[in-house]
């Protein structure tokens, strides 16, 4: 088996690497990470921001310990307003947004914005959390209920 690193200590700087990582590890990260555990801690947030140019809408897939701050900050670097469409508690948020740009990257328009459908969209806001790169949907039952 191999061995694990710690992504949520591992340090900022490493895209391509992490990437690659998660990627060559996925069936045991997926077993790390349960959600069927009552100790669920989110550690992050993966946020869905939307914004339209030119009459077309683009969305962010990201990731922050404190999203209203980070809305703030990117509605000051753009030229367009920004809504946030839907937050998610994460545990290992990292972990969390690489897998939702995976699971969308045949969606990126530009940078790290996507050019989505209403569908996906829909599918996002689904999402009530994650740990890593398992999700738990609105009409999933909690475990043990």
């Amino acid at each position: 088996m191999t061995g694990l690193i710690d992504l949520r200590t591992a340090g900022e700087g490493r895209g391509d690497a992490e990437r690659l990582f998660i990627r060559l590890n996925w069936p045991e990260i997926l077993r790390r990470f349960s959600l069927d555990r009552k100790d669920f801690e989110p550690d992050g947030y993966v946020y869905l921001l939307g914004g339209a140019v030119g009459g077309v809408n683009f969305y962010k897939i990201g990731r922050t310990v404190d999203p209203e701050a980070r809305v703030r900050q990117l509605g000051i670097q753009l030229p367009f307003p920004v809504s946030v469409e839907h937050t998610i508690p994460c545990e290992d948020h990292k972990v969390s947004e690489l897998a939702l740009h995976d699971l969308y990257a045949i969606k990126r328009a530009n940078g790290e914005w996507s050019s989505l459908l209403d569908s996906d969209v829909e599918e996002i806001r689904g999402i009530r959390r994650m740990s890593g790169a398992k999700i738990v949907k609105e009409e999933e039952d909690e475990p043990g209920a």
